[in-house]
């Protein structure tokens, strides 16, 4: 990457998962405002987050989890913009699951695993030959990834173990000046989230939880996730930024 900084995204090929959540929607915004192109992957067909119908945003509706996705992100890349080269990754997409370890049946381990951290996997590798030798990927992982919780045990162990494929990409693809690192929100209104409004109890807990006494928005994380991304943090690698408020600060 070239460009002095934060806001240089001009002709940037930003491939971001999970754009019809909120932080996926709200990343997409943060890049389009400045000037990069943004194709946004979700199962679910994503709507432009702004209302101007620029034809830099470019949708694809597939789930990660399928082992055509790298594939057909690439096709839909080369479509847009002639070529395949990616400058920009976010591995946006996640699920969480709730229950207890007797309650929590193997196949909810294994399909939050697989969206979570395998699906993350696979795409780094079948788009790692389209990544531009300065390229940035920068993995949604949780504040989940930096400590424990009962009741979620799926979502903990696969955030952990993203923070770890993060730190593990980083120093394989750093000699081919290739930057990774992780963001980890904490309590975001998103979807992921919205049914806590009709929940005060868990709510004010929350907010008691937070260093900050308040919970945090989807646009808090996306400009994180654009500085990780860019020029202005061109020597960090294999970091974990929390977004959390100080959430962890308090367990």
């Amino acid at each position: 990457m070239s460009g002095p900084g934060v806001d240089q995204l001009d002709g940037r090929v930003v491939v971001i998962t999970g754009t019809a959540g909120a932080i996926g929607e709200a990343t997409a915004r943060w890049f389009l405002e400045r000037g990069a192109t943004v194709v946004a992957v979700d199962r679910d067909q994503t709507a432009a987050p702004d209302d101007s119908g620029t034809d830099r945003f470019i949708t694809l509706a597939v789930d990660i989890t399928d082992p055509t996705a790298a594939s057909r992100i690439l096709e839909t890349v080369q479509t847009a913009i002639g070529d395949t080269r990616i400058d920009v990754l976010v591995n946006g997409a996640g699920q969480i699951a709730y229950g207890e370890l007797a309650a929590h049946p193997p196949a909810v381990w294994d399909a939050t695993m697989d969206v979570n951290l395998n699906a993350v996997f696979r795409l780094v590798r079948g788009l790692r030959d389209a990544l531009a030798t300065d390229a940035a990927i920068v993995n949604i992982s949780s504040v989940y990834g930096h400590i424990g919780a009962a009741g979620k045990i799926s979502y903990v162990t696969s955030k952990t173990g993203l923070e770890g494929l993060t730190r593990a990409l980083a120093a394989e693809l750093g000699a081919d000046g290739i930057r990774v690192n992780a963001v980890a929100p904490g309590f975001i209104w998103s979807a992921m989230t919205e049914h806590y409004r009709a929940e005060p109890d868990h709510l004010d807990r929350f907010r008691d939880n937070s260093a900050l006494r308040r919970l945090g928005e989807p646009a808090e994380v996306a400009s994180v996730v654009g500085f990780l991304a860019s020029d202005a943090a061109s020597y960090i690698t294999g970091e974990s930024i929390l977004v959390d408020g100080g959430r962890a600060l308090t367990e």
